[in-house]
């Protein structure tokens, strides 16, 4: 027979049993409110371009939800199943490349926390707490180092920089055949890139050479049919000194040559002609228009010195003939003073 007093207990630890057992049934005295309908997502004009917009911002999780959203409500799916595919590819690697940036900075922290452990548990032996502390950062450095040699495998064709960090630094903790033989290779890939680099910068410069050869041309063939002597066998020049054995700037400097000393020897009889006549200033304007064509002609030059000479000499005469001609006159009357 149950003692009386034990009757209360045993009905309230059964009515607490009952209680804990509707509730984890999911079961309430108090019925459930019914949860609103969901309301369908705001898309835009072009649910594709924006998707595409967002992931090149690096919002992957909102140009996801959007493909999401276009798809639930009857979108093109081919097309924005390969969409959000090729988002999602994106957004792992690029979750992949954080994830290794901060196993770096993790590593880097362990490694300069590590020999600061080891001087304390060696200062007080005693300390537990510090020789746990130590032992668990050894511990995850020897993951992290295998980590790290994993990043530097997965990340050796496509972000070499990054692969090249995570392999030294795993070399730091620990030396391995391995890791030296993909940093190796790291480095000869590297000195590739650069020689293709240097090609690459080397085919860009022939490229302009070539151009500026081929302007040149042009430029010095409308100058030369412009009677333009001095310019155009300036631009010819400049063509030879880039392109020594140009066939098309020999030819054409040379029948420049040959119609500018045609030209300049016209210049220089009319030069005489007029000087014959008394025209000196028209001989030496002739013969000065023949020395801008030819700056280094030796007969110009020394045609401009003769009619300058002469020139020079006929102003001499010209001042003394006007000095004689005051004194020869007679003094003034006082009436002409007046």
């Amino acid at each position: 027979m149950i003692p009386t007093a034990v009757v209360p207990r045993m009905i309230a630890r059964i009515f607490a049993a009952l209680l804990v057992y509707l509730l984890l049934s999911s079961c309430s005295l108090w019925p459930l409110r019914p949860e609103p309908p969901t309301e369908p997502v705001e898309l835009p004009p072009d649910p594709l371009a924006a998707s595409r917009e967002l992931t090149s911002a690096g919002r992957f999780g909102e140009a996801l939800a959007m493909l999401d959203a276009a798809i639930a409500q009857g979108r093109n799916a081919p097309a924005y199943q390969q969409a959000r595919e090729k988002t999602l590819r994106r957004k792992t690697r690029e979750e992949r490349r954080l994830q290794d940036r901060l196993l770096i900075e993790q590593t880097k922290m362990r490694r300069d926390q590590l020999p600061l452990y080891e001087e304390w548990a060696r200062m007080d032996p005693d300390n537990r707490e510090v020789k746990i502390q130590r032992d668990s950062i050894r511990q995850h450095l020897q993951s992290d180092r295998e980590r790290l040699s994993d990043c530097g495998l997965r990340h050796l064709e496509s972000r070499p920089d990054l692969a090249h960090t995570c392999l030294e630094l795993a070399m730091s903790l620990k030396s391995t055949q391995r890791d030296q033989l993909l940093l190796d290779l790291l480095a000869e890939q590297q000195k590739q890139n650069e020689l293709v680099k240097a090609q690459q910068q080397q085919d860009i410069l022939e490229q302009q050479r070539k151009n500026r050869i081929r302007n040149s041309l042009m430029e010095a063939k409308v100058l030369y049919e412009k009677d333009q002597f001095i310019p155009a066998r300036k631009l010819l020049n400049q063509v030879l000194t880039d392109d020594p054995d140009n066939s098309q700037a020999k030819t054409l400097l040379e029948q420049l040559e040959a119609h500018l000393q045609t030209h300049l020897e016209t210049m220089l009889k009319t030069g005489d002609k007029l000087y014959q006549e008394g025209e000196i200033e028209g001989a030496q304007d002739v013969w000065e228009a023949a020395l801008r064509l030819d700056p280094e002609n030796p007969l110009a030059k020394e045609k401009l010195e003769r009619a300058k000479r002469v020139l020079e000499n006929l102003e001499t005469l010209r001042q003394a003939e006007e000095s004689d001609g005051k004194l020869k006159q007679p003094p003034a009357s006082p009436k002409q003073s007046e």
